[in-house]
């Protein structure tokens, strides 16, 4: 569990990032500027970004590990 919760975060963004190139007709390894850490780069600082992601990925991590512990 707790292996597949550190990936959560990159699996996640790489699906989404794959789906929106094949969406659009270009190929899913075209390199592009559309994963989640550019899109919020460009509209917070890059120390935010790094705040922003790592604390998502902690709440979901406690989140699963607090439901895990509980069920």
């Amino acid at each position: 569990l707790f292996s597949v919760l550190i990936i959560l975060y990159p699996l996640l963004d790489l699906s989404r990032v794959f789906v929106l190139r094949i969406v659009r007709g270009s190929s899913p390894f075209k390199p592009d500027q559309n994963h989640l850490h550019h899109v919020l780069s460009k509209k917070i600082s890059k120390t935010m970004t790094v705040v922003l992601i790592s604390f998502s990925s902690l709440l979901i991590f406690s989140s699963i590990l607090f439901l895990k512990i509980n069920l």
